[in-house]
């Protein structure tokens, strides 16, 4: 559960550095946001070490007082696990990443064109 929340911290994290990267939010709002899911990161990712230490410390100890479990190989194959579990979240991530680039390329064509000038031969007046 603490894996499944700390990835997806990190896709928000990602998602959010994308929209300020952008600049398509008011800055303040979108670094006050980006804070909240750091925090929120940090936070899990504490929580699992915490976590991670209790499960281990209840283990059969070797003789050298070492664990009998690869902790990193562990760490890594629950990762992967969540990752394949989230495959769709992150479809869902990266569409909107894909939609927050074309709504800035949006913008910054309505923005040329309504800087153009324009000529009196362009202009058509409906006289009824």
């Amino acid at each position: 559960m603490l894996v499944n929340r700390m990835l997806y911290v990190r896709m928000q994290q990602e998602l959010w550095q994308a929209y300020h990267d952008m600049g398509m939010a008011e800055g303040k709002f979108v670094e006050q946001r980006r804070k909240t899911i750091e925090a929120q990161q940090v936070k899990v990712v504490n929580q699992l070490n915490e976590h991670l230490m209790q499960r281990f410390t209840c283990w059969p100890l070797l003789d050298n007082n070492t664990i009998a479990v690869d902790i990193s190989a562990l760490s890594e194959a629950i990762i992967d696990l969540v990752m394949k579990d989230q495959k769709r979240l992150r479809a869902e991530f990266e569409r909107k990443q894909v939609l927050l680039n074309l709504d800035a390329n949006d913008r910054r064509l309505v923005e040329s064109f309504c800087t153009v000038p324009v000529n009196k031969g362009q202009v058509r007046i409906d006289e009824k």
